[in-house]
């Protein structure tokens, strides 16, 4: 009878805690703490960048009968066990009363157990705190928790980082009020940063998108309206963060930054053309005249390296084909001209100083050049300093003479050069003799463009005939053609020329 009396005691109390636990609330879908949906930070990008909502984590925290006891207790396991109950997880204790509003630190791992004694999963808040609990319950701490693909993080204690910077395993990690890693750009106040994929800060750091370079400096700070010493080169950025290249102005100042974006200092830039001097400081030089090692150089208004003949103050200089300043003798264009060496001032009409002559347009004149241009001034003072004068002068004062095997030419002179002295000595010469003279004459006048030449002409149909005639400006002069059939020949001619 005792022994029945017993087993209806002992049915009794497995109904009443089978009773218990049936009627316990689990914490899966819970109804009343809800966590605040943060909406604190817009993540702008740059212009380059599309603008970022942030993402809002909706969770779903546990039911919450009484407080949590905030103190950890560490329970003793000698005679305490666990309790399932389909997927619920209870825990009784060795006083034999089930785990209910504490968190217990149970074989290095922490839980955390509801007013029903229901074991913990997921997302829990205490306060404005919170929790995440793995699926086996353990309490996630000092490390990382991958909930529906965002990223959140949780100190020694279990409490997720929101609304702060941390230094973890390393690297800086920023993370929103909702908790979630950022990663991409983000601005604080006026300030951009910028985290990898992985959502570390970028730090000392160059970065591209979209072609754009961006650098990130040691405190993670967006590098904007600046200019740095980054790696031994000088960078600037604009107001959005973009690397400076090409030109850029501050102030009345112009600096040059090649494609790398490195600033040019103390070098020459090339550019669409034109030579550009960069100081040291990176400022180009403009309106002036320069001294480097190799040379003198002058840069102009635009800062483009200047380079032929300049006129200054009434005297003559030339500056090479690389941009440096002439001195001592110097070929240009087949002509040999002199310039002072201490000054580079071109000689005009004066003895050079080892004794050679130059004239009007500072050419060292030879034998032959000194000869043609006594022959041609002489003629200019009868005839006055008028092209057409001097073309009339030629018609009035020369004639026609056959010449055999002309045009005429040596070693000393060339064929212009002795048919222009032998018409002026003789007064007499062929078609080569009027030309070459008319053509020295309308040299020594400034026509540059002024072409003496030989070869066919056909005039009224009469056939190819070797003749000598003068071009200027494109125009035809045909003096012994005018003064040999009376047609105008100045500027024009009714032959064909080949």
């Amino acid at each position: 009878m005792q022994k029945i009396m017993g087993r209806i005691r002992i049915g009794l109390i497995v109904s009443i805690l089978c009773l218990a636990f049936s009627t316990a609330a689990y914490a899966q879908e819970p109804e009343e703490a809800t966590i605040e949906q943060e909406t604190e930070v817009a993540v702008t990008d740059t212009e380059d960048g599309q603008e970022a909502q942030e993402e809002q984590k909706e969770i779903e925290p546990q039911t919450v009968e009484e407080p949590v006891e905030t103190a950890l207790q560490t329970e003793d396991t000698s005679k305490a066990k666990w309790i399932a109950e389909g997927d619920n997880w209870y825990y009784m204790q060795a006083d034999g009363k089930l785990a209910k509003n504490q968190t217990l630190d149970i074989d290095n791992q922490t839980y955390t157990f509801n007013g029903n004694g229901l074991m913990i999963r997921g997302w829990f808040q205490y306060e404005n705190m919170w929790f995440y609990y793995r699926y086996d319950g353990g309490m996630v701490k000092s490390n990382w928790a991958y909930v529906n693909g965002i990223w959140y993080y949780f100190n020694e204690n279990g409490v997720m980082a929101s609304n702060q910077t941390l230094d973890i395993g390393g690297a800086t990690y920023s993370f929103r009020g909702s908790g979630a890693m950022i990663t991409g750009w983000f601005q604080y106040e006026t300030t951009w940063y910028y985290y990898t994929g992985s959502g570390a800060m970028m730090k000392k750091n160059w970065l591209n998108q979209g072609g754009v370079w961006y650098y990130l400096k040691d405190n993670g700070v967006m590098a904007a309206n600046q200019t740095l010493d980054i790696g031994g080169a000088t960078y600037t950025f604009n107001g959005s963060g973009r690397m400076v290249t090409g030109w850029f102005q501050y102030g009345e100042s112009w600096f040059y930054y090649n494609s790398s974006g490195a600033m040019v200092k103390n070098s020459w830039a090339y550019v669409h053309g034109a030579w550009y001097y960069l100081y040291e400081n990176g400022v180009m030089a403009k309106s002036e005249y320069i001294q480097l090692s190799d040379g003198q150089y002058f840069l102009q208004s635009s800062g483009a390296m200047f380079t032929g003949w300049l006129n200054h103050e009434g005297k003559t200089y030339y500056y090479n084909g690389s941009g440096r300043k002439v001195f001592g003798w110097s070929l240009i264009n087949g002509n040999w001209h002199y310039f002072d060496q201490t000054t580079g001032r071109m000689f005009v009409n004066e003895k050079t100083p080892d004794g050679y002559d130059v004239n009007a347009d500072g050419i060292w004149l030879k034998d032959a050049q000194r000869a043609v241009q006594e022959v041609v001034d002489q003629l200019i003072s009868q005839a006055g300093w008028n092209l057409h004068s001097c073309y009339q002068w030629i018609l009035d004062n020369c004639s026609y003479r056959t010449m055999f095997g002309t045009p005429y030419g040596n070693d000393e002179y060339t064929w212009e050069q002795w048919h222009a002295i032998n018409m002026w000595e003789t007064r007499s010469g062929n078609c080569y003799s009027y030309a070459a003279l008319f053509g020295q004459v309308a040299k020594r006048l400034g026509y540059s463009d002024t072409q003496i030449r030989s070869g066919m002409l056909n005039v009224w149909g009469s056939g190819w005939h070797v003749h000598g005639w003068v071009v200027i400006n494109g125009q035809i002069y045909d003096p012994q053609l005018n003064d040999s059939y009376g047609v105008d020949c100045f500027g024009t001619s009714p032959g064909s020329y080949m």
